[in-house]
């Protein structure tokens, strides 16, 4: 089960939460547990990514490992896809976002 990062955005307060997928906007509708405030959103932080061989890049185009990159894009912080481009940096292999 993954774990999701939520901050307090009226505290300041930082937590995680093991949820299911489907659920792990569930925590934003409810109120923080530390001021009560319901200023509560999902936050990308630490993550890990596993690449299945069936998707590593192509050399020329990116395959669907750039696909899968620009999906992810759409819903990461500007830090968490600037660690995503070093990351790929570092290995020869750059994905656009």
């Amino acid at each position: 089960m993954p774990t999701y990062d939520y901050k307090c955005s009226a505290c300041e307060n930082l937590w995680e939460e093991f949820s299911l997928i489907n659920d792990r906007d569930q925590p934003t509708n409810n109120p923080c547990p530390e001021c009560g405030k319901e200023e509560v959103t999902r936050e990308v932080t630490g993550y890990g990514i596993c690449v299945d061989t069936n998707i590593t890049p192509n050399k020329k185009t990116g395959g669907q490992w750039n696909e899968l990159m620009q999906k992810m894009n759409k819903t990461l912080s500007k830090d968490a896809q600037a660690g995503l481009d070093r990351a790929s940096s570092r290995s020869g292999q750059r994905w656009s976002g």
